[in-house]
């Protein structure tokens, strides 16, 4: 209420008529007005009580705190709903975006290990005591048998294959073989073929075809390609027959090198190395694409190889600070590490490495018309996530959402490289330095300092171009991960970064190339490998990490008669996730989850060898977030479905195993 100007004894302050009138009597003032004697001491009271009323509201509203259960995903996400979380208006409780990431996480439990490591080949013995697995791909197409087929390599010149069975809850050992009729030869893993140095394993389903990539340096680029022998539809036997058995024709399939070779003038014609492959849409005239150290190679569908990516592109003058839209003075595609088609396009390929930049390759217009973004760092790993968005993980700790519609370049961390290029340009001969905003426009900051600098006598040297430029060649070992990645960590920082949608801040990755990454698009969640021998799960909604499931604590459950037996409550809850308010792009996740729950509490026996788990001792019990290997960062990790599940199970290859984790329970007698 307006307060009058000054408070007058005997008088009362009319605010509507802006006046003092005289406080009367009751006995000689009307009844009804307002400067009336008890008119006036009932309004006074009256702003007191009010005046009371709202410093008590202001601090009840500091003593409200928001429900610790609300941050739990489980059981905050369910409390959301209920209270009206489906909302847009700014006064309900909306649920966190990763609810559902969140329960699938949590809900990923330990079933079993495959071991590899065999003394009848190189990737046994020794060499399976020092090395985690390096590559790995895992097949999900034997709906006749449900098996899942793996084909991976410890040592990196041995390619091994063997068949991934479970019993009826769900749990993977290597006994379960017994159980099916496989090649007779002898009991699994098979060994397939030996090539040297391999740096990546893919299948091409639309030709049944079984691809590895090799960095053995020669004067071409090399792949091997060979199609396992499938069984009739009534032969009990599995859909694909691993090992040598006659009938497998493995390829080698090269392709020419060009003049430069590995991308750099100093490089001689025996070095090119195949770093990667990527596997085109079936709607696509090709089979995948090759990256190589001098850029990409084309497979088409008739066989034939090309070379994508041309040597150089025509250099444009440009400020420093030219981003994502100036040229290189050198060949641009020096290293490429990983390549993805963009979803919903078989025409446009996203690709990256070494310098850090995603190029964004439409196959219908020529490379100089191609669009890149600028990356902090090399690129080790690229996945389409969406129609415009692309996930990018990379060196110094890189991982990061782009959306390919809207970009800026990254405002804080540009200032900063534009200053420390003025502090490198004084030290060089103390001239004026100009720097270029990020409008282009040039200010010279440099003058009225001081004169250049020395060190030891000599004058120092701007290396700027020297190391956003140089070319650096990639490491002949097929256990490149550390060594070559860490040399060339700091020749691959990019000082013009774009600005990503979403950073995922905990992710941990130093200086690692062949690093264990896969993403899972019907639950949105990330499997990524740190560079201190762990795994991380996060959301690629909000970029948090995912918790998943502590073996200390029970798994939340809403109603606390669950038993066993009754399996209802379970599926209940599961069938809750798929509510409008908790879907996901893919609508028929969460049913899915459903589905999983109740073909994982069928029943069976329970085998299956443990994960390797902190401490290094072996635990049927072991989380996902307990896993470790002192052998170094895990290189392999794959999301792959069973052929008779509804949602993806994780695989990952701890030391000279494959760890399996399926959404579910660990036993038939554990509640979910």
């Amino acid at each position: 209420m307006p307060q009058p100007p000054r408070q007058i004894p005997g008088y009362y302050y009319d605010v509507a008529k802006g006046k003092y009138f005289k406080v009367e009597k009751a006995a000689t003032a009307p009844s009804s007005a307002a400067w009336s004697a008890d008119n006036a001491k009932r309004r006074r009271v009256e702003d007191k009580q009010a005046a009371a009323r709202q410093h008590q509201i202001r601090r009840n509203k500091d003593r409200v705190r928001r429900a610790a259960v609300l941050e739990s995903a489980l059981t905050g996400g369910f409390l959301a709903r209920e209270l009206g979380g489906t909302a847009v208006d700014s006064y309900s409780v909306r649920p966190r975006e990763d609810v559902v990431a969140e329960c699938f996480a949590g809900g990923l439990v330990e079933k079993g290990s495959l071991p590899l490591a065999d003394a009848r080949w190189g990737g046994g013995g020794a060499a399976a005591t020092r090395r985690n697995v390096q590559h790995m791909y895992i097949d999900g197409q034997d709906v006749k048998t449900g098996v899942c087929t793996a084909f991976s390599t410890i040592d990196g010149d041995s390619l091994m294959s063997t068949y991934v069975p479970r019993d009826g809850n769900g749990r993977v050992h290597r006994r379960l073989l017994a159980d099916y009729h496989t090649p007779p030869t002898h009991v699994a893993p098979y060994q397939e073929i030996t090539v040297s140095q391999i740096s990546d394993i893919k299948c091409h389903q639309p030709s049944n075809q079984i691809l590895i990539t090799c960095r053995s340096p020669g004067p071409d680029v090399s792949m091997w390609a060979f199609s396992p022998k499938v069984t009739a539809p009534d032969d009990p036997r599995p859909n694909w027959l691993l090992s040598w058995n006659g009938s497998s024709v493995y390829r080698c399939i090269r392709t020419p090198g060009r003049g430069g070779g590995g991308g750099g003038s100093s490089a001689t014609s025996s070095s090119y190395q195949a770093n990667t492959i990527g596997i085109a849409p079936s709607a696509s005239n090709l089979i995948g694409m090759i990256g190589t150290n001098s850029g990409i190679v084309q497979w088409h569908d008739n066989g034939s190889t090309s070379w994508l990516t041309p040597t150089s592109l025509a250099q444009t003058p440009t400020p420093p600070h030219f981003g994502s839209h100036g040229k290189y003075p050198d060949n641009p595609f020096r290293d490429i590490f990983a390549i993805d088609f963009a979803q919903g396009s078989a025409q446009v390929a996203l690709f990256g490495g070494r310098p850090g930049s995603l190029w964004i390759g439409d196959l219908r217009t020529r490379p100089e018309a191609w669009d890149s973004i600028a990356v902090p760092s090399s690129i080790a790993h690229v996945r389409s996530v969406r129609e415009h968005q692309v996930l990018v993980a990379g060196l110094k700790n890189t991982l990061a959402l782009y959306d390919l519609r809207f970009r800026k370049p990254d405002k804080t961390e540009r200032e900063g490289n534009q200053q420390q290029q003025q502090q490198r340009q004084q030290k060089l001969d103390g001239r004026p330095s100009v720097l270029y905003d990020s409008r282009g426009r040039g200010r010279d900051r440099s003058r009225g300092r001081g004169q250049g600098q020395t060190r030891g006598g000599q004058k120092i040297r701007n290396n700027y171009h020297d190391n956003a430029y140089s070319s650096s060649s990639s490491s002949s070992s097929s256990s490149s991960s550390s060594s070559s990645s860490s040399s060339s960590s700091g020749s691959s920082n990019n000082r013009n970064a774009d600005r990503p949608v979403l950073r995922f801040r905990e992710y941990r990755n130093a200086a690692h190339v062949d690093i264990g990454f896969d993403y899972d698009p019907d639950s949105g969640v990330v499997a990524a490998a740190h560079d201190d021998g762990k795994i991380a799960l996060y959301s690629v909604r909000t970029g948090h990490r995912l918790l998943g499931r502590s073996p200390a604590l029970p798994p939340p459950i809403l109603s606390p008669t669950f038993s066993s037996s009754s399996a209802a409550t379970t599926t209940h809850r599961a069938e809750s996730l798929s509510a409008s308010s908790l879907s996901l792009s893919s609508s028929s996740f969460s049913s899915s989850l459903t589905t999983q729950l109740g073909n994982n509490n069928s029943g069976g026996s329970s085998g299956g060898g443990g994960a390797r788990t902190m401490n290094g001792s072996s635990s049927s019990s072991g989380d996902i977030n307990q896993v470790y290997s002192e052998r170094g960062p895990i290189q392999s990790i794959q999301w792959q479905r069973f052929p008779r599940d509804q949602v993806s199970s994780l695989f990952v290859g701890v030391q000279s195993n494959i760890n399996v984790y399926s959404f579910g329970v660990r036993d038939f007698e554990d509640e979910a």
